[in-house]
């Protein structure tokens, strides 16, 4: 048996925490840390390499930077649903990114992938000088 919790000092700590009492009801059960925050570090260290591979492309940036491009912007809002109709796609509203809800990045990330056709349609009509003179972005 094995005890998941929070790395606090409560449930970890030196004296008198959740570890110590429940080993007194089993002496067998095993401490393992909180999975979901090795989980986060071994992908936050990922992360930092990816970023260091692509010159310095941080994914974080582009979720906040795709939220507030919409944010409040009912004409850029009905501009996506637009594109999403050209490109055969149901539109998601865009959700907002908060760094402190690590676990659900990937559904931050997913959301973007998701739309990317759309997404990458739009950006590009915006920008037309990334459409002739610089790389287009391609999704993994």
């Amino acid at each position: 048996m094995s005890l998941g919790v929070d790395n606090t000092s409560v449930n970890v700590g030196k004296h008198r925490f959740l570890f110590v009492e429940a080993k007194k009801l089993n002496p067998h059960i095993m401490l393992m840390g909180c999975p979901c925050h090795i989980a986060h570090n071994t992908a936050a260290k990922a992360t930092d390499a990816f970023e260091n591979c692509v010159n310095g492309f941080d994914i974080k940036e582009l979720l906040v930077d795709v939220y507030f491009h919409f944010d409040y912007s009912s004409k850029r809002n009905n501009l996506l649903v637009e594109f999403c109709q050209f490109c055969d796609q149901e539109y998601h509203r865009i959700i907002k990114f908060h760094s402190v809800r690590w676990l659900g990045l990937s559904t931050y990330i997913g959301r973007i992938l998701l739309m990317f056709p759309s997404l990458q349609s739009y950006f590009l009509t915006q920008n037309p000088e990334v459409r002739d003179g610089e790389r287009e972005i391609q999704p993994a």
